[in-house]
């Protein structure tokens, strides 16, 4: 068998969200049935401690614990907040409803504030701060639409696009040379998610 770095670099973190007065849990909740779920539940994966809630809302790469590794100490130790790092569902630890469609942002969304709802010591009525970054940027705000202002709040977003429009999509690209070609349009100008056809367009 090969050597992977994976299990090390979840070691890592683990040992992070620890050192940080983390501990993990997880939780069990019904189906969403406006995502047209049903039978089994779902389960979320999530690492807190005591203290006010702060909600940490990863992107659609990374697992919480290697996102938020570096952010979880300082503000469980130094700013003592009863910090909330879930893994969303299809992610980490947490598995999504078996009856279910794939999850869409407010599908999480939904998941996160019934998470909030289940979790032990958390009043139900308790304000939370919630950040996201990128897709978690996505899931943070649809939180925050459908909870309202008395349950979230306040909202940090990080690199998340999202009120990124099509002008702003031609302006980047004019930027960028303005001059990709791509096979896929026959010459015409493509879109910024078509793929460039040499590699030296990709830097741009």
């Amino acid at each position: 068998m090969g050597f992977s770095f994976l299990p090390v670099m979840e070691y890592i973190s683990r040992r992070a969200f620890v050192a940080a007065g983390l501990c993990p849990h997880m939780v069990t909740l019904s189906c969403n049935p406006g995502e047209g779920g049903r039978g089994a539940g779902t389960t979320i994966h999530y690492w807190a401690p005591p203290g006010e809630p702060l909600l940490l809302i990863h992107g659609f790469g990374p697992m919480a614990t290697w996102q938020w590794r570096r952010q979880a100490g300082p503000f469980s130790r130094h700013f003592h907040f009863h910090v909330i790092v879930p893994d969303l569902l299809c992610f980490g630890g947490s598995s999504p409803c078996p009856s279910c469609p794939p999850p869409s942002e407010s599908a999480q969304a939904a998941a996160l504030a019934a998470l909030l709802d289940a979790l032990s010591g958390l009043d139900k009525t308790a304000r939370v701060a919630v950040a996201g970054t990128s897709y978690g940027g996505f899931v943070a705000y649809a939180l925050a639409r459908a909870a309202g202002a008395r349950r979230v709040g306040p909202v940090v977003i990080s690199n998340s696009d999202l009120v990124k429009t099509a002008d702003d999509d031609r302006t980047l690209l004019q930027r960028a040379g303005g001059s990709w070609r791509s096979r896929s349009t026959g010459g015409r100008s493509p879109g910024l998610r078509d793929r460039p056809d040499r590699p030296e367009n990709f830097h741009r």
